[in-house]
């Protein structure tokens, strides 16, 4: 049985969300750990990690932003999503998610902490259901929109892909 995009949302009580298309937390852990106990720049204690489901749509990219946690993306079905990823030691790629092992493929992508990235469709596809593990998790002051301008000056070998995936 193939579901519509818009099914998707419904079953899995999907929502729109300012970075990755539609998503619903379905898991989050009940420890924390303790400001005291973090790298600096966090602004206070932080969950142990969470879980979410995210769909990304025609219309709803994954925006270009990066978090300071360690996030696992695991693809369940759909489309392949490429994924630019651009290092904070100034390197960038895109990878691939998806099913198509043959082709590169991978079901799950690590987008290490500090990492920005962005995410989108591949030509004709209609959605991907995603799912994305991160520890510890994030909250909206680790989170940081990403500037195409200086992000395209930061890494010039990438300008075409920021400047793709930005369009």
């Amino acid at each position: 049985m193939s579901l519509s995009s818009a099914e998707v949302v419904k079953l899995l009580g999907l929502h729109p969300h300012p970075t990755c298309g539609f998503t619903n937390e379905v898991y989050r852990s009940a420890l924390t750990v303790p400001a005291a106990d973090l790298p600096d720049g966090y602004d206070g204690p932080r969950t142990l990690g969470g879980f979410l489901y995210f769909l990304v749509t025609e219309q709803a990219h994954i925006l270009l932003h990066r978090i300071r946690s360690d996030q696992m993306y695991h693809h369940y079905f759909g489309d392949a999503l490429d994924v630019l990823l651009l290092y904070p030691d100034g390197k960038s790629e895109v990878r691939t998610v998806g099913a198509d092992l043959a082709a590169g493929m991978r079901p799950q992508l690590l987008v290490p902490g500090g990492t920005f990235h962005a995410g989108r469709l591949r030509t004709g596809g209609s959605y991907a259901l995603l799912g994305t593990s991160v520890w510890l998790r994030a909250e909206p002051t680790d989170v940081e929109m990403g500037n195409v301008e200086t992000l395209s000056s930061k890494y010039p070998a990438a300008t075409a892909e920021i400047a793709s995936f930005t369009a």
